[in-house]
């Protein structure tokens, strides 16, 4: 990261494309929360989200690079590494199967 702005999505799968009317579901985000270093890992079923949040997950990527890997289970269990070391866990939603 050089810049802290906004979101920033790292991954953003959906269902559909941007002018569908199922462009909101059934979605992973992966990204940046808003005007933070924080981690947001949201699933999206229909159009109602649930997320797993990492604070200060970023800080040590800022202005640099690091490998970062991401794992949600069937069951919704996520967790996140950064550089082969587990920063975060949580529980949300599992994401359905949906054909891409």
């Amino acid at each position: 990261f050089k810049d802290i702005g906004g979101w920033t999505r790292l991954i953003d799968f959906a269902a559909g494309s941007a002018n569908a009317n199922n462009a909101n579901n059934n979605n992973l985000l992966i990204g940046q929360k808003r005007d933070s270093l924080d981690l947001s890992i949201t699933s999206f079923i229909g159009k109602a989200g649930t997320s797993v949040e990492v604070p200060n997950f970023w800080a040590p990527a800022y202005g640099g690079w690091s490998a970062v890997c991401f794992t949600i289970d069937g069951a919704g269990n996520a967790q996140a590494f950064m550089n082969g070391e587990l920063k975060g866990t949580g529980k949300m939603d599992p994401i359905p199967y949906v054909e891409r």
